[in-house]
């Protein structure tokens, strides 16, 4: 399987939500995951602006 790893864009909350309401993929997340679409939207806001290469 190919896959690429990509800064997060705004357009993710909703994929984000989708399947982070999966059980059998929210079970293997390391942290806790947000519960609605609103805070998944927020959490990729956060994701978003957090730029580690300052």
């Amino acid at each position: 399987m190919d896959f690429e790893s990509r800064k997060w864009e705004k357009s993710d909350a909703e994929s984000f939500f989708k399947y982070s309401s999966n059980p059998k993929i929210s079970e293997n997340m390391r942290d806790a995951f947000p519960f609605t679409l609103e805070d998944c939207r927020k959490t990729v806001e956060r994701f978003c602006c957090n730029d580690e290469t300052k």
